[in-house]
């Protein structure tokens, strides 16, 4: 006997990510809500809104998550990410900026607890995996474009990323 697993239609999400950063530090959060992610360091971010532009987002995120308005929005790279969330099959196009000003004094809130790392000490294990292929050439300035793909389980099945040197961008 073959069993089935009923998958609801796909759904397409778009987010966005910010990566704060002072001299050779990143800001990364452990992300306290229950869902995709809890438990895992991220940078604030979140869904965008309908109506709402991928840079209005960056900052309305930002600003719930960590308590500080971003003053600079470098994009960094834009990754899709294919997986499955509840059975229901989804793709994530998550848009990463880097955020080098902002205003405000960095808090924890009820979604996040911020951490300081230096870039070159990131703990990428306490990350969502996959995460150190584009992160790390971000934090470098690097463009990073591409696909990554997990399977039911959340393991990372494959990656297609096109990394740019920052002098191309």
């Amino acid at each position: 006997m073959t069993e089935t697993k009923e998958i609801e239609a796909a759904r397409h999400v778009r987010a966005t990510v910010c990566l704060l950063v002072r001299g050779d530090e990143v800001l990364l959060c452990e992300k306290k809500k229950a869902g995709l992610g809890q438990g895992y360091l991220m940078g604030p971010g979140g869904k965008i809104e309908e109506g709402e532009t991928s840079e209005g987002c960056a900052i309305r995120e930002t600003v719930e998550e960590i308590n500080v308005v971003p003053r600079t929005l470098k994009l960094a790279g834009t990754i899709k990410f294919n997986y499955f969330h509840d059975r229901i099959s989804e793709t994530q196009e998550v848009d990463f900026y880097v955020v080098d000003k902002w205003e405000g004094g960095i808090e924890g809130t009820d979604e996040m607890i911020p951490e300081w790392f230096k870039k070159n000490e990131v703990p990428y294990e306490r990350l969502l995996p996959a995460n150190e292929k584009f992160i790390e050439p971000m934090l470098r300035g690097e463009f990073v474009t591409g696909t990554v793909t997990f399977d039911e389980d959340f393991n990372p099945l494959s990656s297609d990323l096109t990394i740019k040197p920052a002098e191309l961008v």
